[in-house]
């Protein structure tokens, strides 16, 4: 149903002639005094959604960003950790609880960290446990839409990540960074998630 039903007959301008039928301005939608009426009134004046949560996956992440309509710049930081349920991980993965606090890391840069801090042996046993799980894992994650994993599905697929992660190292390399890659480095531009 519309909000406004359509008149029983004729047209809208023939029920309402105060509307008139001429052309429509556009200048408040170009004008640069209008824009920044607009920014002073409605922009610095309301709450922007500059970021997710999931940014900042625990306490001291933060991010910048620059706020053009706002005219200024910001720096976002988590200054209390999440709520810790008594698991991380979903109950069907249990096995894989132990790599949880240390794994499940929400951004590519802190899982490649991870990864070089991290031995043979460690990646090993993370590959080990996790990898014969991985299907398992990805259609428990897809039981949900991507852009609303409840956090024991979202930190499970950070898991994955991270044992996708290791994986080259375990298969291929024997060792935590790239063979014959000199200081090569990683950095992606956008995460894998929405």
């Amino acid at each position: 149903m519309a909000l406004y039903p359509e008149p029983a007959g004729g047209s809208w301008t023939e029920h309402s002639p105060d509307l008139g039928t001429g052309v429509v301005s556009y200048e408040d939608c170009v004008s640069p005094e209008f824009y920044e009426v607009e920014r002073e009134a409605v922009f610095k004046r309301a709450w922007l959604n500059d970021g997710r949560v999931e940014e900042l996956p625990r306490k001291g992440s933060c991010f910048t960003k620059e706020i053009e309509v706002a005219d200024t710049s910001i720096i976002v930081v988590r200054v209390s950790a999440p709520p810790v349920s008594d698991t991380l991980l979903p109950e069907a993965f249990a096995e894989l609880e132990s790599f949880a606090a240390t794994w499940c890391l929400a951004i590519e840069p802190e899982r490649y960290e991870r990864r070089l801090a991290s031995d043979m042996t460690e990646l090993q046993v993370l590959y080990d446990a996790g990898f014969p799980r991985i299907e398992e894992a990805l259609a428990h994650c897809d039981t949900f839409p991507l852009d609303a994993l409840p956090g024991q599905a979202r930190r499970l697929l950070e898991l994955v990540h991270s044992i996708i992660m290791v994986s080259m190292c375990v298969e291929t390399w024997h060792q935590p960074r790239v063979v014959d890659g000199a200081n090569a480095e990683i950095h992606r531009v956008a995460e894998p998630l929405p």
